[in-house]
């Protein structure tokens, strides 16, 4: 366990760094994430859920293009200028960026493909990650850990929202794939939802 100290230092606005204390008493540093789950019609396959890992800060986004594919059922839509504008204020992204990142009414990122999780070697990352997916259960797991990376998992509830904390240390440089190892079928188990990427 590892003891933390609560004060923070802004970084990218995607993960925040906080300087933390290990068992040894030497320094360590941890990048820290604020994720969700949540999910979006497949593309493919209209009829199945597809589930997306996601930063907190982007729900709003994610509220948008949903309210998007159920009005048009994922036909392309024109997005007004007042809609782009109330969800970049509540993003806190520029109106420009938050254009780019919608795209014949889908998202091109983060909803469209695999989250990317980043570390530099020896860090240790704390992940708290909601999940906004009622009845689905939830477990991230890294494929390949053969270096005890995954060190903790917690289940917390806060407020009326459950959700899970995980802690891993980033031991080994490496491209970590991330999956829902409480996934119900083998075929969700090998949906990729995001990567870690932990860098020399």
């Amino acid at each position: 366990m590892h003891t933390q100290h609560r004060t923070t230092t802004p970084s990218s606005g995607i993960y925040h760094r906080m300087p933390a204390v290990s068992e040894q008493g030497g320094a360590a540093l941890q990048r820290v994430y604020d994720l969700v789950l949540v999910s979006l019609p497949d593309t493919s396959r209209p009829d199945r859920q597809r589930m997306c890992l996601a930063p907190r800060r982007y729900l709003p986004l994610y509220e948008y293009v949903r309210q998007i594919r159920t009005a048009v059922e994922s036909q392309m839509l024109a997005h007004d200028d007042a809609d782009l504008t109330r969800v970049a204020v509540a993003t806190e992204l520029p109106v420009e960026r938050v254009r780019s990142m919608l795209m014949d009414g889908a998202v091109t990122h983060p909803f469209g493909k695999p989250f990317v999780v980043r570390a530099s070697r020896g860090e240790l990352l704390f992940l708290r990650v909601t999940n906004m997916v009622a009845g689905h259960p939830l477990h991230l797991s890294l494929v390949d850990d053969d270096y005890g990376m995954q060190t903790r998992c917690t289940e917390m509830v806060h407020g009326t929202e459950g959700c899970q904390e995980y802690e891993w240390h980033c031991h080994q440089p490496g491209i970590y794939p991330i999956f829902n190892a409480a996934a119900a079928s083998d075929a969700e188990r090998r949906c990729l939802l995001g990567v870690l990427i932990v860098e020399p």
